[in-house]
């Protein structure tokens, strides 16, 4: 019976250590929930960050004037899930060249053929007003004189602003929608 007596009293012994002070259970809670608080902010942050909104930095003077090097931009990431890309947005694409990260601006879409002939840029015939340039910057083929693109299902044809300065379509041709990762914000 002794033996029975002491086993109760070592499990009430040890129950009571389950029961804490209640200032250390409500910081013990605190602790929990900031953990928890902190590990979503961050779960969160980097979700945004690789599927919604992230920020990049321009590289190199292709797009000068319109964007300047060394400067920061949001790169909308999720806008082409739910429509196409659209003529004169600047998007960040995968360059086919070198398949590092570049910027340009949409000229022509699906379905549409440009051409370069003296010192313009003419989609399905028709000159393409450009306003985002300067005046009188002048847009040359790449490759050879005359040269013109067709654009197939989901292909773009892109141009840097800086013209003389742009490695973009005139020179890889299309560009696969696959290959743009989002629209800039600028």
């Amino acid at each position: 019976m002794a033996a029975h007596l002491d086993s109760i009293y070592s499990d009430e012994k040890s129950s009571d250590s389950l029961f804490l002070h209640p200032a250390v259970k409500k910081s013990r809670t605190t602790l929990m929930q900031l953990l928890l608080v902190v590990l979503l902010t961050v779960a969160c942050y980097y979700s945004v960050r690789k599927y919604l909104v992230s920020y990049v930095q321009v590289v190199g003077t292709s797009m000068v004037p319109t964007l300047q090097p060394s400067d920061f931009y949001l790169l909308n990431k999720w806008v082409y899930y739910f429509r196409q890309p659209e003529r004169f947005e600047v998007v960040v694409l995968r360059d086919p060249t070198d398949y590092d990260f570049c910027v340009k601006r949409i000229i022509a879409h699906e379905g549409e053929t440009v051409s370069f002939q003296q010192g313009h840029v003419f989609v399905d015939g028709k000159k393409l007003s450009e306003s985002y340039l300067p005046r009188g910057v002048e847009t040359f083929p790449g490759k050879r004189d005359n040269q013109t693109i067709h654009c197939g299902a989901n292909e773009f044809i892109v141009l840097g602003d800086n013209r003389e300065n742009s490695l973009d379509s005139r020179v890889y041709g299309v560009v696969r929608k696959q290959n743009i990762l989002g629209m800039l914000l600028y």
